[in-house]
């Protein structure tokens, strides 16, 4: 997404690198979609974010939905998915809302106004770290089941539940990438 530094649309390159980025982590073949030289097939890769690939896959398809669908669809699908892992999966994970609304964040600036998506790819250029674009997820609440989670949080209207979304927002906020220009 660095091509846009003279007359490009910032936007659209920056749009087309997340969903391919998106494909790529989920295994899908960019090849399906547009022609591909023979023998061009790369060589599969397996991608994580603090260690997890699990945060990839929450960050990266978080971003796609947003560059896809808006950032308010995506923030959605990431919630609803935590409470039915809630039900019966892997439960409520903080760790991966997180790592969703990370992922939101930076698609909308990705495909934001052309200011910001023009200095989204300057942030973007050179060195980053992890922390540059993916908060910690050190001393969020575990992982927990819907029995656990409707005593704890009551709802997601709860002011015990607002204060985690809250800290979630600013540990967001701090990351190089999304400071204000």
């Amino acid at each position: 997404a660095l091509r846009s530094a003279g007359q490009g649309d910032p936007q659209a390159e920056n749009r087309a690198m997340l969903l391919t980025l998106a494909m790529y982590l989920m295994g899908i073949d960019a090849g399906r979609f547009v022609d591909m030289p023979p023998g061009s097939r790369q060589r599969r890769m397996y991608l994580t974010i603090l260690d997890r690939h699990d945060l990839a896959q929450h960050f990266v398809v978080s971003a796609a939905l947003t560059v896809s669908a808006g950032g308010g669809f995506a923030n959605a699908a990431g919630l609803f998915k935590e409470l039915d892992d809630s039900r019966g999966g892997t439960g409520f994970s903080f760790d991966d809302l997180l790592a969703d609304k990370a992922g939101v964040r930076l698609a909308e600036l990705a495909v934001g106004t052309d200011g910001q998506a023009r200095l989204l790819q300057q942030r973007m250029r050179g060195q980053l770290s992890e922390e540059d674009f993916m908060p910690a997820i050190d001393d969020l609440p575990p992982s927990i089941m819907e029995l656990e989670f409707k005593q704890k949080y009551r709802d997601l209207d709860s002011d015990k539940y607002r204060l985690v979304d809250n800290e979630i927002e600013k540990r967001i906020l701090r990351c190089r990438i999304y400071q204000p220009a």
